[in-house]
């Protein structure tokens, strides 16, 4: 067996995940890992199209469609931007929706097309402008916060991170811990110390407070 996979039983078995459920988590966890991969993939990419993307003319955009400029024009300004921004735009629209972003397709006379392709321009500016303060890969939160799902899912228990002050010493893991390491291991990540992956899993159960 895997020894990944062998690691990933133990951690469900600490959780005292029940045994008859216990194989549909490691599916899910498995298929988290197979899509880490995926979005690593588009993550790069992402980064290599916003390092030519301007966040100037994406925000005057944005303002552009705030202010209820004429599908027009807007459609004026849209061919003027570079194809790089077309893209980002597209791939952000895309997470979002779920479905490819057509420009041809959108009435931008309609607010409710206006509203969401402002949303996927939000989403590319925001990124754009928080890229520096990244401390981990997006790809990689998601991750984890599908381990974190599971556990609570499974246990019905709040998530939460042993202390280094803890009697049972620095180096006691959580059940919790046990599983987003042992998911990690699905990816070959084995670089972080104890405490760096209960940083990990602070980081977010941080985020899922501020949604």
């Amino acid at each position: 067996m895997n020894p990944a996979l062998s690691s990933l039983q133990s951690a469900l078995t600490r959780c005292k995940v029940d045994p008859r459920k216990s194989g549909m988590y490691e599916v899910q966890l498995e298929r988290a890992a197979d899509r880490y991969h995926c979005d690593m993939d588009l993550e790069d990419r992402r980064a290599e199209l916003g390092s030519r993307v301007s966040y100037k003319e994406l925000n005057r955009f944005k303002d552009a469609l705030r202010r209820g400029t004429s599908a027009t024009k807007l459609i004026k300004r849209w061919l003027e931007l570079d194809p790089a921004s077309h893209e980002f735009v597209a791939m952000h629209y895309k997470w979002q929706t779920g479905v490819a972003l057509s420009f041809n397709d959108l009435d931008l006379s309609l607010k409710p097309d206006r509203d969401t392709l402002h949303s996927a321009m939000n989403g590319a500016t925001k990124w754009l402008g928080n890229k520096p303060g990244h401390e981990y890969p997006i790809p990689l939160l998601d991750l984890v916060r599908t381990a974190i799902f599971v556990y609570e899912t499974a246990t019905g228990k709040k998530p939460g991170v042993s202390s280094e002050t803890t009697i049972a010493g620095m180096n006691y893991t959580t059940p919790l811990e046990d599983l987003v390491i042992a998911t990690l291991a699905l990816i070959d990540k084995h670089d972080l110390a104890f405490d760096g992956y209960r940083s990990l899993i602070r980081a977010v159960i941080k985020d899922k407070r501020h949604r």
